[in-house]
């Protein structure tokens, strides 16, 4: 299926922050040396975490506004002299119909979550937990409602040493200026989940 044609042609190039890499000079601590950005798909509202060795997880929605949204499984390699690496992108992979996806991952156990919001503004927001499949593709638990609000932003916290993960999510309350809410309270079991998303 050619999902240009599911949104009638308004697709938008993706910048994947990862593939014009962020290098980090010793002499320069702060300072960041960007690459060339590369198109690598089309699409809104991209979203990409890096934390599973040389292997990263990016997130979008499929148009602008809620809809199908998808996901890449990718492989970074660095060539010398080049400062920035290339990313070798697995075929893009439905996993959810929403909005707004944001996506963290932690190495320790393979897992990631993601979140979003379930509708085009302000509502109820929902989460996935996953596992990485063979540096290819991701195993999704079924989605949960967690919250009411917008926009929201999701980051581990992985501490191995202390038996435990964690996650970190921000939202706004409302669509446009105004209260941000924090949860600091999302935990996940050492072991991450089974198939089943328990």
């Amino acid at each position: 299926m050619n999902r240009k044609n599911e949104v009638g042609g308004r697709w938008l190039v993706l910048v994947a922050a990862l593939t014009v890499a962020a290098n980090l000079h010793a002499q320069q601590l702060g300072s960041i040396k960007w690459g060339s950005s590369e198109p690598y798909d089309v699409g809104y509202n991209p979203s990409v975490t890096g934390s599973f060795g040389n292997y990263m997880l990016e997130v979008h929605n499929g148009q602008d506004g809620p809809g199908t949204m998808w996901y890449h499984v990718g492989q970074a390699s660095y060539e010398w002299p080049s400062p920035s690496p290339s990313i070798k992108w697995s075929q893009y992979q439905a996993y959810d119909w929403r909005y707004n996806p944001s996506v963290a991952g932690c190495p320790q156990s393979n897992t990631v979550i993601e979140v979003h919001n379930g509708q085009g503004g302000p509502g109820p927001m929902w989460y996935h937990l996953g596992k990485v499949r063979n540096n290819t593709s991701i195993s999704w638990a079924p989605p949960v409602e967690y919250d009411w609000g917008w926009n929201p932003s999701i980051g581990w916290l992985c501490l191995e040493d202390f038996n435990f993960l964690g996650a970190v999510e921000v939202h706004n309350g409302q669509l446009g200026f105004g209260t941000l809410f924090l949860h600091g309270d999302l935990w996940i079991p050492p072991g991450g989940f089974t198939a089943n998303g328990k």
